[in-house]
């Protein structure tokens, strides 16, 4: 009766004994999982036609200093910036305009692991997957921490299309400043969107594109639409010249995509496509994803 190995009493423990390879073919059966129950089951119709993947990651507090894995990284609580001790999911969804997303990968990282580390591998798997779901054109969507050479790259190489956000630098910056005021088209979104500096609630913006050269390295260059979005800073409701807050969006979209369906749809649809994530807030203002 003693002398067999006991079975684990809980998942946990169970998991616990697992290692990067054993992550590795469980997370293959559950793409080929992914793969057959699409082609029983209408589970993302229009994929054919059309398909998203998304990648975000978040940090996930844990408590007890024994918690494996669990190291300090930079979260936001209540608008401050500050240290928790916890773990850094990271996940890729497949979606499409008919259907919510569906996880498409998963990985569970320590709490200091950057946001981008190991997502260019994440979104080649993904998109295999997808492609086994029989999906027509892809396009990958992230925020600044993804919008990087590497992710880029990967969905050059891939063939796919890319509508990331990108960090402000001295070239996107002049690029920006080199827009003509004439070329700013106004838009009104249905649904406000909330100053994530103010809290108050901004509907009006103005949409622009420009041609923006991206360096890969190498000596590889690749010319892509630079999509920027604008609204006044109402930090500054008197300032003698108007104020802008800036998104900027990289992307490689056909022109015949037009700039207001381009902006939407990374700003409006990708808000109902994305990782559900956040959902609500805790009584101390922390985001519970």
């Amino acid at each position: 009766m003693f002398d067999e190995v006991y079975a684990a009493s809980t998942l946990g423990i169970f998991l616990r004994e697992f290692t990067f390879g054993h992550a590795n073919q469980l997370a293959a059966v559950g793409r080929a999982h992914l793969v057959g129950l699409a082609a029983r089951v209408p589970l993302l119709p229009g994929i054919e036609q059309r398909a998203f993947i998304d990648i975000d990651s978040l940090l996930r507090p844990v408590y007890g200093h024994h918690k494996q894995g669990a190291s300090f990284g930079h979260a936001k609580i209540a608008s401050r910036a500050l240290l928790r001790l916890g773990l850094s999911p990271q996940i890729t969804t497949l979606s499409t305009a008919q259907a919510p997303p569906v996880i498409a990968e998963a990985r569970l990282r320590s709490g200091k692991a950057a946001s981008g580390r190991a997502a260019a591998a994440q979104v080649k798997q993904a998109i295999g997957t997808a492609r086994g779901c029989r999906a027509g054109t892809i396009m990958v969507r992230g925020d600044t921490a993804f919008g990087t050479k590497k992710l880029i790259t990967t969905c050059v190489a891939e063939g796919v299309e890319f509508s990331l956000s990108v960090s402000r630098n001295k070239r996107i910056t002049a690029a920006i400043e080199a827009i003509d005021e004439a070329a700013w088209t106004p838009v009104h979104y249905p649904g406000a969107v909330e100053d994530p500096d103010t809290g108050q609630l901004i509907s009006d913006a103005e949409v622009a594109e420009t041609p923006y050269t991206l360096r890969l390295g190498r000596g590889r260059t690749l010319t892509v639409r630079l999509v920027v979005r604008r609204v006044k800073d109402t930090r500054y409701p008197d300032a003698l010249f108007p104020v802008w807050r800036h998104i900027h969006v990289l992307g490689d979209q056909p022109r015949k995509t037009g700039l207001l369906s381009q902006f939407q749809q990374r700003h409006q649809t990708s808000r109902r496509h994305q990782i559900p994530l956040v959902k609500h807030r805790r009584p101390d203002g922390e985001c519970i994803r």
